[in-house]
């Protein structure tokens, strides 16, 4: 068994797109603004914990110390009213937390969810595969097209959906009520009308291909100037607007595949578990087959399902929220656990924690 310390700093920012209802100075920020904020964050609650407590204090056989800082979802959006940023924006963001991450030895960066879109159609380099460490292209082919992984990972989301009929209806109606089986019925239509909506979206846009786009909400996870794990959110929750759509040509994607979930990632003898706001009111992590050391939720914003908190005994999940009212920390047992008082910035509230709990 190893002791675990982890220094958590949840940051509260209002990152929710809500068009027409007003915004924040921080939804005018340019991408490249808003990494400059997190980098000004980042360097803040690293230091502080740096500074609190020597890193070598910690007791015990290889002790895991390490400082987890988490931002909420769409951190990193296009604008106040657009959700998708290019593809090639993405890229440049990816390489800065990378270098980010880089700079603080123990850090585990979590810097919320990136929006943004690639096109419909590959060049001709982009259907080789890129090698996972080193991102290079190789010489091996990709076996489907964009299209044909879309409409793959749609039916596998919504056929996932369907198996999590159950789930849903007892959270939302109870199961014990007289109208369950409507209640099933209704549940089970709606995904369908979701399967046939998507698809259509996909025909009409797949007529103009070079003119149509894949939208993702993604979240990625860095350490030590690495990225560790990459997660596409499933559910759709006004995830691309109508007027955003451009005639119904930028199409949500959900995650999941054969390449594996992404909800998961390993450092050091730890297991983080990933979600992102609405997948945690579905359960995915929780019906995944994994149970994690550490929960990662982000979210603008959703309330923690108590009976979804996805952890061994004496572990924690840590929620970074645009809402502060849900962000913080809960424990094994769903139950929230009172953190010190947050600390107000420029953008938003930090709240920290410091984490204490056993690895095999």
């Amino acid at each position: 068994m190893r002791n675990v310390y982890l220094r958590v700093t949840l940051w509260s920012l209002d990152t929710a797109i809500r068009p027409g209802k007003g915004t924040t100075p921080f939804h005018d920020l340019s991408p490249e603004a808003r990494y400059a904020a997190l980098a000004e964050m980042v360097e803040k609650a690293y230091r502080r914990d740096e500074s609190n407590r020597l890193w070598d204090e910690y007791e015990g056989d290889r002790p895991v110390v390490a400082s987890l800082f988490v931002a909420p979802e769409y951190f990193f959006a296009a604008s106040s009213t657009l959700h998708a940023m290019s593809e090639t924006k993405k890229n440049e963001v990816i390489g800065a937390l990378k270098a980010l991450s880089g700079q603080y030895e123990k850090l585990i960066l979590v810097p919320g969810t990136i929006a943004w879109r690639k096109r419909l159609l590959r060049t001709d380099d982009e259907w080789y595969r890129r090698d996972r460490k080193t991102r290079q292209r190789t010489s091996v082919l990709k076996t489907e097209s964009r299209e044909e992984r879309f409409y793959r990972r749609v039916n596998e989301n919504l056929s996932k959906q369907h198996l999590m009929v159950d789930q849903y209806v007892e959270k939302h109606h109870g199961l014990d009520n007289p109208w369950v089986d409507l209640r099933r019925h209704q549940r089970v239509t709606e995904i369908e009308d979701e399967r046939i909506r998507t698809v259509n979206q996909m025909w009409v846009g797949a007529r103009t291909p070079e003119n149509c786009f894949i939208a993702r909400n993604t979240l990625y996870a860095f350490h030590g100037g690495n990225e560790i794990a990459r997660y596409q959110k499933r559910i759709n929750y006004e995830e691309v607007f109508d007027y955003e759509s451009q005639n119904e040509r930028v199409i949500f994607e959900p995650g999941g595949g054969p390449d594996g979930h992404g909800d998961r990632f390993e450092l050091d003898d730890v297991t983080f578990g990933i979600e992102i706001c609405a997948d945690h009111q579905g359960g995915y992590l929780r019906h995944s087959g994994v149970v994690p050391d550490v929960h990662i939720l982000v979210s603008a914003s959703v309330f923690v399902v108590p009976r979804y908190v996805t952890v061994r005994e004496g572990s924690f999940l840590v929620h970074a929220s645009s809402d502060p009212d849900v962000t913080g920390v809960w424990n094994h047992q769903g139950e929230r656990i009172t953190l010190e008082t947050p600390q107000s910035v420029t953008h938003g509230e930090l709240h920290r924690a410091e984490l204490q709990f056993r690895v095999d």
